[in-house]
């Protein structure tokens, strides 16, 4: 994954990430969340380490060892 995990890329560049893109995150995040549920999956182990950013503005959620 280019990015590394969503708390890799926050530590790395802390002091360039903005409310906006933090918002954004968040949706799509919700977004995951959403399709999950109507698929009637749980995913189990949401956090910063299991979300991996494909491209800045992509966010995807895994579950790396």
């Amino acid at each position: 994954v280019k990015f590394g995990s969503l708390d890799t890329y926050l530590k790395k560049n802390k002091n360039s990430i903005n409310i906006l893109w933090k918002l954004e995150v968040a949706k799509q995040l919700a977004w995951a969340m959403h399709f999950l549920e109507e698929k009637t999956l749980i995913h189990g182990n949401v956090c910063a380490k299991n979300i991996l950013l494909i491209r800045e503005e992509d966010r995807k959620t895994g579950n790396p060892p």
